[in-house]
């Protein structure tokens, strides 16, 4: 059976109960998380241990830097951002009430209004605001039905438990994303002036070393994927519950 079929046939149109892939994504998650923690302990420790030798300072302040480079990173509104506040646009934010409301969830924060053709919700900051971001160009060119159904799916990413989105997955997703790329620019940066032959000695173990966090984008990523295609089916699915608000 497909997964739209099992989504189709599903009595109700809420998130299920964690999967075996779901599960395994919170124990790497979880991995991912407890690993920046020990690191940046570890850091701690070789500077205050090692001090005043600059070998152990040093391999402490790399390790400490390290682990703020896979801190966990809450998502957070763009400098300059556009937010309409409930004064400003009452209509929409009691339309968007009532979605939630027919949905199940709770009502929305904020509303940010950009100028691209699109539209998303996510979760901003550490105290896990929900917020939703709509694209002017989008919203003008289609009709009240079509508006709907927009704000139901985006709404319904609030309800059906969307991992990728999470707190837990969603920040180890982009802490190993972070260090991934920052291994990759450190390899790839031109330092021949410098080092001369030498300077595979440098890329090499970068190269390598980038590996280990581009593995556990990619096992995150697997483990997510049906969870992440599960989530746009039920976004979809739960517009159909809305009727009339």
């Amino acid at each position: 059976m497909s997964l739209f079929e099992e989504v189709s046939g599903q009595d109700s149109q809420r998130a299920r109960r964690p999967d075996l892939a779901a599960v395994a994504a919170y124990v790497v998650a979880a991995f991912i998380h407890l690993t920046t923690l020990a690191v940046a302990v570890l850091g701690g420790w070789l500077v205050v241990a090692t001090w005043p030798s600059p070998v152990g300072i040093v391999l402490g302040l790399l390790l400490i830097a390290l682990a703020v480079q896979m801190r966990p990173r809450f998502p957070k509104l763009e400098a300059g951002s556009r937010v309409l506040k409930r004064a400003e646009a009452p209509t929409l934010y009691g339309l968007l009430d009532r979605v939630s409301n027919a949905l199940g969830g709770r009502p929305l924060d904020a509303i940010v209004v950009d100028q691209h053709f699109n539209a998303s919700a996510g979760w901003v900051g550490l105290r896990q605001r929900r917020v939703l971001t709509l694209g002017l160009p989008l919203w003008n060119v289609l009709s009240p039905a079509e508006r709907l159904a927009l704000l139901g799916h985006e709404i319904g990413h609030f309800v059906n438990g969307d991992l990728r989105r999470g707190l837990v997955v969603g920040t180890a997703l982009n802490a190993v994303g972070e260090l991934h790329l920052l291994l990759r620019q450190a390899a790839d940066m031109r330092g021949d002036e410098i080092l001369g032959g030498f300077t595979f000695l440098v890329r090499v173990p970068l190269r390598l070393l980038s590996m280990l966090p581009a593995t556990l984008l990619i096992t995150l990523a697997l483990l997510t994927l049906r969870a992440g295609q599960r989530a746009e089916y039920l976004a979809d699915a739960l517009v159909s519950t809305t009727g009339e608000v």
